[in-house]
């Protein structure tokens, strides 16, 4: 089920620190309890309990933490959504802030591949893996040459 969610909407997956797999996002993540899909909000910014329970309607459940500060003070709080309905999936990634892989249309994997492995010729060609020799003998990028031979 979670792979198909993820082909469908381009995601990413990982697994969290129990190993379970989880879609992360930047405010909370994904993941699916069976066959309904979940949102976890930890720290987040305040969400209104309404904008919750659209997500659901009267099929899931919704909790909410109460709000604290964090070390920077502003006001955060956790949420938990179980029960996403399936025309709400898209408002529940927005919530969780979760980003999409880049499409490439058309592109075979092997024109993928050659694609890359082009970008990192050209990266490593025009950086140089040893520092070049200046006119004057000395090298460049090298800092406190004058010191160095003075026996700093």
């Amino acid at each position: 089920m979670l792979k198909r969610f993820r082909e469908e909407y381009r995601l990413k997956i990982r697994a969290d620190e129990c190993g379970d797999r989880v879609i992360p996002g930047r405010r909370g993540h994904l993941w699916f309890d069976g066959p309904e899909l979940c949102l976890t909000i930890l720290d987040g910014p305040p969400i209104s309990a309404k904008r919750l329970k659209v997500l659901v309607g009267s099929t899931g459940s919704v909790w909410q933490g109460t709000l604290s500060r964090n070390d920077h003070g502003r006001r955060v709080q956790d949420a938990e959504v179980c029960g996403i309905r399936p025309e709400r999936y898209r408002e529940a990634i927005r919530l969780a802030e979760c980003k999409a892989r880049k499409r490439h249309p058309g592109a075979s994997p092997e024109v993928l591949a050659r694609a890359t492995a082009a970008r990192l010729k050209r990266r490593t060609a025009t950086e140089p893996s040893q520092p070049l020799e200046r006119a004057d003998g000395l090298l460049e990028g090298v800092r406190y040459q004058e010191a160095a031979s003075d026996g700093f």
